[in-house]
């Protein structure tokens, strides 16, 4: 592999193992799966694809707007449910509130079982092999570079594999990362601040971000660029939760199978979500990225 190319490809649709629930308004720019506990919305839930639950659907005050098809593996309550395609639903599932829809079928619902993606990729293991194997020396990089950082901290990424243990501050300001080439990072530990973090991307590079830990930002979240969500890849080892006190914005995708997501102030999302589960206190919109697809495309052997 040449030294910086991405030799991940992550996921590409937009699924999570575990249900799916919010107490604001949720947009998702693709299809939604979800395992066997179903999806549990918010006050208004849409959907630009298909969506698939593999339990029961809505509760008694949702809205749920789904542009494709729906199948539904569970009981159905709502308020307002509106499908561009056809609803299906198993013999005998209870259907409560309106529903809109241009076909309805009585059929069984099979969703696959979630697939073992904690598997699929070893987080922890890569983390564990660039330790040593980095370029760390090349820039003069200390592992304990961003530890217990207070205030205004900055770390200039150039091509290569980079190493650092954790990523902690404290007090306001902001932690900024930036990606001069195709690049990676590996975190060892948490990333856990009260200030923002911002990570950034020039013209024409990409980064790979590896973190073994959990993720908390007490300020503003903001990661990638919203023009070229496929340039940023985040993957997370930790069964802990990524929690987002303020507005945030994730321009990429992210590959958390075993994580939670949780955010209490607006969350807006461009790229591709492979996590455990996701609580939103407020509105989150999600735009899909189907250039995912293709990441690892150009990649040299």
């Amino acid at each position: 592999m040449s030294r910086g190319s991405a030799a991940w490809k992550p996921a590409t649709v937009l699924t999570n193992t575990g249900k799916k629930h919010s107490n604001a308004t949720v947009t998702i720019g693709g299809n939604l799966t979800a395992g066997p506990d179903g999806i549990e919305a918010g006050p208004l839930l849409r959907v630009a694809g298909d969506l698939t639950s593999g339990g029961p659907l809505g509760r008694a005050a949702s809205t749920i707007e789904v542009e494709g098809a729906a199948r539904v593996a569970g009981d159905v309550a709502i308020q307002r449910l509106s499908v561009g395609g056809t609803l299906i639903t198993p013999p005998g599932a209870s259907v409560v509130g309106e529903i809109l829809a241009p076909a309805r079928e009585s059929a069984e619902v099979r969703v696959p079982p979630p697939c073992r993606c904690q598997d699929a990729i070893d987080v922890a293991g890569l983390i564990e092999q660039h330790v040593l194997v980095n370029y760390n020396a090349e820039i003069d990089l200390s592992p304990d570079r961003l530890r217990n950082v207070t205030g205004d901290a900055e770390l200039e990424l150039p091509c290569g594999w980079f190493y650092l243990d954790e990523v902690s501050g404290q007090g306001e300001g902001t932690i900024a990362i930036r990606a001069g080439g195709r690049t990676a990072l590996f975190v060892a530990g948490n990333i856990t601040i009260e200030q923002s973090l911002t990570v950034e991307l020039d013209p024409g590079a990409e980064l790979d971000l590896f973190v073994a830990g959990f993720i908390q930002s007490g300020g503003t979240f903001l990661m990638g660029d919203a023009a070229r969500p496929r340039s940023l890849r985040v993957y997370v080892a930790s069964r802990g939760s990524i929690d987002l006190s303020s507005g945030s914005v994730l321009a990429g995708n992210l590959y958390a199978p075993v994580s939670d997501v949780a955010s209490s102030a607006p969350l807006e999302i461009y790229g591709a979500l492979v996590v455990n589960h996701v609580n939103g206190a407020a509105t989150v919109n999600v735009h899909y990225d189907g250039a995912i697809a293709q990441a690892a495309d150009e990649c040299a052997d």
